[in-house]
């Protein structure tokens, strides 16, 4: 029971046999001198006899401070813990000790006895683990237990962590020692606040015991500040309230430490690594073609150039040699501190390319998975040199495989948006949207995309929105929902889950439809599935004439937002084929738009982006003040015009801003649009 009060108990019998030294040498010191008694000496023993109880005082007092130095110094060997981390108060000890075995573990910035790299897991794992938290256990007489979680699999369903006692035991140490030392890092991230709440479960469940929290991970600076840190931070805080006999010791794992560092952190190592890979759609069909979407980014401080290579797992076969579509080129130059998004295509059927399966693989709608890997190399496709963490240079990503790809339509305007009657009256133009969208996904070359709508689902009763209330939406993977006037709870919660776990959804929208009850059930300040806030009511209102076709030719119906976003429209599969094919932006620029919902909100700011809009047909007569204040005054024109290593642009800049104001100021004839 004792010996559970230090973390060295092996040293008790030593220090206690130390601390008997100084008493053995007083004992001694009194046996040294044979007393003879004289008569010279009478009058000495009568004045000592007045001064003897002080001289013992002061000789026990200063045989009391040898021993409490030497006992101190003992202490000092044996690692006093106190009464805490003992059994005094009749509870049993439980010690929790989460491992770290995320991606960033595998940084090998240690070094083995032999110069051989060591990764941040196996100092971890080894060396605090198991020689000293196990080691410890083990030189304990008591019956203390330690639970060791894995972090990486905390969030997994039915986990049950391993739980080690009687480590005392020699069989059952070198049990628990050869199963820790068995473990692999993995390529997760996860956060460190799912351990804590896995771990405070654990404490809460065994509440008759003193518990002791052990952390041992790198303690990233971007897993422990900002609203991560604060996050993880309140995790413990609370844990802490609701324990207050525990304790928590965070051991950190990297090298150098870092109260060796400079400001407290070891330096950071060079490094970039690949964060994302993600196809455009989760379900395709073996004939279409697959935008792959890959994030990289740079962590060090230095441009980085590295190639990407692209493999199909199934066959084997590296793909980016014939692949001519990816964007940007092999290589690949990585500015410091950046992510660089790199696009490219497969299973196209443009020459060079291949199917993801033969027609033949897939029978009788048979649907298979097509498995590829993307990994950063260097020009010679070995791995990049210098890199601190190799393991997040390779990426996989699965997409199933169909013959036949089911696209689901909640229509609210049921099967009359169908029926031939309708289609008949031209009029009714509002009534034609599923016979449309039908028509147009049919007409996609080797998609072969089945419609299935919604109404005539089982269970459905012709209401198009009960189909969102089905436990296999995740079966599609696009739902459009058109012309639906709102959803009930239950719908929208199953379609925000739908979208969490990838499927995709378009919003078709129609006189039926609710701004206000998309505004408040579905987009939800920003939180919901829904993207923008809208205006009420429809634009312009029924009744009401529509916006007419506009008739000039130098006039576009739409603008596409390509200025906002610096080229990255064309990782975006909607308008891709356009910016690759300039002469399909005239069929968007024609396209008109008689009746719409005007949006409410800056898009510029946030999760949406303002992929297109409409042209800003005001007068620029509207704008003659501000033009004006522009050109003229504005400070960035004034500074320019200032400037003598300008000079060679005034000229072209004085008539630039000559034409603005011209446009501007009120004329005859028609006046100029603002855009």
């Amino acid at each position: 029971m004792i010996a559970a009060l230090f973390l060295n108990p092996a040293f008790l019998l030593v220090a206690a046999a130390l601390v008997s030294v100084p008493i053995i040498i007083h004992l001694i010191n009194r046996m040294r001198f044979k007393r003879i008694r004289w008569a010279a000496m009478e009058f000495l023993l009568k004045a000592q006899k007045r001064t003897r109880r002080r001289l013992i005082i002061e000789q026990l007092i200063l045989l009391a401070l040898r021993c409490t130095l030497i006992a101190l110094l003992g202490l000092l060997v044996l690692q006093f813990v106190g009464c805490g981390e003992g059994n005094l108060g009749g509870k049993p000890n439980i010690h929790i000790a989460i491992l770290d075995d995320t991606l960033s573990m595998q940084d090998a910035c240690w070094k083995n006895p032999d110069g051989t790299p060591k990764t941040c897991f196996d100092v971890a794992k080894k060396d605090f683990l198991v020689k000293k938290i196990g080691k410890g256990l083990a030189a304990s007489k008591t019956n203390d237990q330690l639970i060791v979680l894995v972090l990486s699999r905390v969030g997994e369903p039915g986990y049950e962590p391993k739980a080690y006692q009687n480590l005392n035991d020699s069989n059952k140490f070198k049990e628990f020692e050869s199963e820790i030392n068995e473990l692999q890092p993995s390529a997760m991230h996860v956060d460190m606040t799912h351990g804590i709440k896995a771990a405070a479960k654990i404490i809460g469940e065994k509440a008759q015991n003193r518990a002791s929290l052990h952390i041992l991970s790198d303690y990233r600076h971007i897993d422990w500040s900002g609203k991560n840190g604060e996050k993880l931070t309140n995790e413990l805080l609370e844990l802490v309230r609701a324990n207050k006999e525990m304790k928590i010791r965070p051991i950190d794992t990297v090298s150098p430490p870092r109260a060796a560092a400079q400001g407290g952190y070891p330096p950071s190592r060079d490094n970039v690594g690949i964060t994302e890979i993600r196809p455009d759609a989760r379900i395709v069909g073996h004939k279409i073609p697959v935008r792959f979407t890959v994030s990289i980014h740079n962590f060090s401080g230095k441009q980085v150039e590295a190639e990407l290579a692209v493999r199909n797992e199934v066959t084997g076969n590296d793909l980016l040699e014939v692949n001519p579509y990816i964007r940007p080129k092999n290589p690949i130059k990585l500015p410091p501190n950046e992510t660089t998004t790199v696009v490219f295509d497969y299973g196209s059927t443009r020459e060079g390319q291949q199917t993801f399966f033969k027609d033949h693989e897939l029978k009788d709608g048979a649907a298979k998975f097509a498995h590829l890997s993307v990994r950063l190399t260097n020009a010679q496709k070995l791995p990049l040199e210098n890199d601190g963490l190799l393991e997040d240079n390779t990426r996989h990503v699965v997409v199933e495989v169909r013959e036949q790809v089911p696209i689901l339509v909640v229509d609210g305007n049921g099967a009359n948006s169908r029926s031939k009657k309708d289609l008949q009256l031209r009029e009714m133009n509002d009534t034609k949207d599923s016979y449309i969208l039908e028509r147009a996904l049919g007409s996609v070359p080797g998609a072969s995309y089945k419609v299935v709508f919604g109404d005539e689902l089982p269970g459905c009763s012709g209401d198009a929105t009960k189909a969102l209330e089905r436990l296999d939406l995740n079966q599609y993977p696009t739902i459009y929902i058109v012309n639906v006037q709102t959803l009930k709870p239950k719908q929208i919660s199953n379609l925000e889950s739908y979208v969490r776990e990838g499927g995709g959804v378009a919003f078709y929208m129609g006189p039926l439809v609710n701004a206000k009850e998309y505004n408040e059930k579905l987009y939800r300040k920003g939180e919901g599935v829904f993207p923008v806030p809208l205006k009420t009511p429809y634009y312009p209102a029924f009744g009401e004439p529509e916006i007419p076709t506009k008739k000039d030719n130098d006039t576009f119906e739409l603008l596409t937002r390509e200025d906002l976003y610096g080229g990255q429209l064309q990782n975006l599969p909607i308008f891709s084929e356009i910016f690759e094919t300039p002469a399909m932006r005239e069929p968007l620029g024609n396209l008109p738009i008689h009746r719409y919902f005007k949006v409410d909100g800056n898009l510029r700011v946030g999760k949406a982006k303002e992929l297109a809009t409409l042209p800003n047909d005001q007068a620029a007569t509207s704008f003659d003040e501000r033009a004006v204040t522009i050109t003229k005054n504005g400070q960035n024109v004034i500074a320019v015009l200032a400037n003598p290593e300008f000079k060679k642009y005034r000229a072209q800049l004085d008539k630039h801003m000559m034409e603005i104001r011209e446009k501007a100021r009120p004329q005859a004839g028609a006046p100029v649009k603002a855009y």
